[in-house]
């Protein structure tokens, strides 16, 4: 059982992990430049996104009821 529920989360740190180097890429100023076009206009959906990830890394959550989805990217 303890064994089990290891295996479960390093998976789940794994996934988060992964789903956190997918989104790398919102984090560069360049993208959150208001000054430059095209910029990012929901980084504060990026920023929720990558936290509630960074939680499940961070608690070594077992058990993840429902995985936070990617928003999509919004430029401007």
């Amino acid at each position: 059982e303890a064994e089990a529920q290891a295996i479960k989360i390093t998976n789940n740190i794994y996934r988060a992990k992964q789903e956190l180097i997918n989104t790398d890429w919102c984090e560069n100023a360049s993208v959150r430049n208001t000054l430059v076009t095209p910029h990012l206009t929901n980084t504060s959906e990026f920023d929720d996104y990558r936290l509630e990830l960074r939680s499940i890394i961070v608690n070594k959550t077992l058990d993840v009821v429902t995985w936070p989805i990617c928003p999509i990217a919004k430029w401007r």
